[in-house]
């Protein structure tokens, strides 16, 4: 599945005083906030066009980039600032819907990955010999 990592996730790099906050709150620089384009969603056809289902894409919601190794954005992860229910416990974090999960790689570490950014992970599962 593609998901739109381009269009409107580039248009706006708005960030709403309280998920500024709760950055802060978790010490992460706003030079880093900058770098990696964290932001603020408040349109639900922004999540839509990530390919976000009608039951994740409600707003206001903190929208972080997840980086490839070769230094694109591979999908978004949303955290909405009231998280849906899921079986009794809340999912804080949302994945677009059939998204395969991806390393995330800080952007400052681009130059030092360049060299093996095509070298392929594999997950090994612990019961596998």
């Amino acid at each position: 599945m593609n998901f739109d990592t381009n269009s409107d996730a580039k248009q706006s790099r708005i960030l709403l005083p309280h998920h500024a906050k709760m950055l802060e709150d978790s010490a992460i620089s706003s030079e880093v906030i900058e770098a990696r384009g964290y932001r603020s969603v408040t349109r639900k056809v922004e999540l839509s066009g990530l390919g976000f289902t009608s039951m994740q894409n409600q707003v206001p919601a903190l929208l972080i980039p997840i980086y490839g190794a070769a230094g694109e954005v591979e999908l978004y992860q949303s955290r909405r600032d009231e998280p849906r229910r899921r079986n009794g416990k809340a999912v804080k974090y949302e994945f677009p819907a059939g998204a395969k999960m991806c390393i995330d790689f800080r952007p400052s570490a681009f130059s030092s990955i360049g060299v093996c950014a095509d070298v392929q992970l594999r997950q090994v599962n612990s019961h596998e010999s």
